[in-house]
C-alpha cells in the first residue's frame, strides 16, 4: 500500500515538475520562428513549441510502445491461462482413471 502510494506520489511530482518546466521555457521563449521546408512549405511556430514538440511526440510514442507491449502480454497470458485449464483437465481424467482402474 504504501509502495504504490509512493509510486503516485513520484509520478505526480515528476508531472508537476514537468509541467513547470514547460512553462518556464514557454515564458523565457515566446518568439515566433519560421521554418522552412521543401516545396517552399513553411511553418510558423514559437521557439517553446518547437522546443516541446519531439518531447511530446516522445511521450506519444512511448504510450503506444507501451499499449503494444501490455495487449501482447495480455494475448499471452490469456492463452497460457487456457492451456492451463486444458492441462488441469486432463489431470483431472487421468486420476480418475487411476482410481476407477
Amino acid at each position: 500500500m504504501i509502495k504504490r502510494f509512493f509510486k503516485t506520489f513520484l509520478a505526480i511530482l515528476v508531472i508537476i515538475l514537468f509541467v513547470m518546466i514547460s512553462l518556464s521555457i514557454g515564458h523565457k521563449n515566446s518568439e515566433l520562428i519560421t521554418l522552412s521546408y521543401y516545396f517552399d512549405t513553411q511553418v510558423t511556430l514559437s521557439v517553446a513549441g518547437l522546443l516541446i514538440a519531439p518531447f511530446v511526440l516522445g511521450l506519444l510514442v512511448g504510450l503506444l510502445l507501451m499499449f503494444l507491449s501490455l495487449v501482447n502480454q495480455k494475448l499471452k497470458t490469456g492463452s497460457a491461462n487456457r492451456k492451463i485449464v486444458k492441462l488441469e483437465k486432463q489431470i483431472e481424467a487421468l486420476q480418475l482413471a487411476h482410481e476407477d482402474g
